[in-house]
């Protein structure tokens, strides 16, 4: 443990007021971080719009998904997910997926198993099933 020139409390106070002038990034860290804060909420409000347009019960109607981009696709997987408690794939896994699912004919079953189920493609829905 290196030895302080003084005792916490006193170089604390001795040294903080210097900080926003040695680091002055903190200021646009904390920007950003409140930008990025409030982009999630708006994320989560679209995707909660989306779901209510394509949903059917539990599942998605496969023909308003494809209507929608893929940015929009993965926000609404991403948002469904943490809704049923399943951790999210990783961003290569989930953009191959969309891929699959907005190219795949009528007569395709595009599936991501994950670690908790398994998101399927079945007569026209995507559902999500749970392991067991």
């Amino acid at each position: 443990m290196p030895i302080l020139p003084c005792r916490a409390t006193t170089c604390a106070t001795k040294y903080w007021p210097r900080w926003p002038i040695a680091f002055p990034q903190l200021k646009n860290l904390a920007q950003a971080a409140s930008h990025f804060a409030e982009a999630d909420v708006l994320l989560g409000e679209l995707a909660l719009i989306d779901w209510r347009v394509a949903a059917d019960g539990d599942a998605l109607v496969m023909a308003k998904i494809r209507e929608m981009s893929g940015a929009r696709i993965r926000n609404l997987l991403r948002f469904r997910l943490r809704q049923l408690g399943w951790q999210v794939p990783v961003a290569a896994r989930l953009d191959e997926f969309v891929r699959q699912l907005l190219s795949a004919g009528p007569d395709r079953h595009p599936g991501l198993d994950l670690a908790e189920g398994r998101m399927a493609v079945r007569q026209g829905r995507l559902h999500w099933l749970e392991q067991g």
